[in-house]
């Protein structure tokens, strides 16, 4: 399973960095992650049988896939490695999905709420605020907001591998 899981993650991991790619997109994984109990699901024991996490990753599967197409030669090569068949991987996905954005989550809380602190200039406004991402959401949709983003930027860009920016013409030069 883990080697299925190591051709599978990087092609997931590819769908949110398309997905997020754009300043919309990002608010809106900015606000899955808020709204959505990814830690409960990441920590439940009984994982692949609860019909709410395979709902929840189908959706985010959905948005992943919305913005790139999980590489259908990516599954096929990791059901002939893993003798694992594609009908069980593609089951698989919501809830390997579904731990990937708990992971994410669970990983960037903290040092999220650092950036939002630097960000605003007050060492504790990260820690007063209810929701880090949600709150980073509302910042990134308001360009003309008098914060400095870099902070927030090397910490999205290093959970991506990439660099995001709130500028359309930076990020036209950083794609090309």
């Amino acid at each position: 399973m883990a080697l299925a899981v190591s051709y599978l993650l990087p092609e997931l991991m590819a769908g949110i960095r398309s997905w997020t790619s754009t300043r919309e997109g990002l608010q809106e994984f900015l606000n899955c992650l808020s709204d959505a109990e990814f830690e409960r699901h990441y920590h439940a024991p009984g994982l692949v049988s609860d019909v709410t996490a395979r709902t929840l990753g189908l959706s985010i599967l959905a948005k992943i896939t919305g913005a790139r197409d999980i590489d259908p030669n990516t599954v096929q090569r990791a059901a002939a490695l893993t003798r694992i068949s594609t009908s069980d991987l593609d089951r698989i996905l919501p809830y390997l999905t579904v731990l990937l954005m708990g992971a994410l989550k669970l990983r960037s809380e903290k040092p999220l709420r650092r950036v939002l602190s630097d960000i605003r200039g007050n060492q504790h406004y990260g820690n007063a605020v209810a929701d880090p991402f949600d709150e980073l959401a509302t910042i990134v949709m308001h360009p003309e907001a008098p914060v400095q983003l870099s902070p927030a930027r090397r910490l999205l860009g290093a959970l991506f591998q990439r660099r995001i920016s709130r500028d359309p013409d930076e990020e036209e030069r950083l794609a090309g």
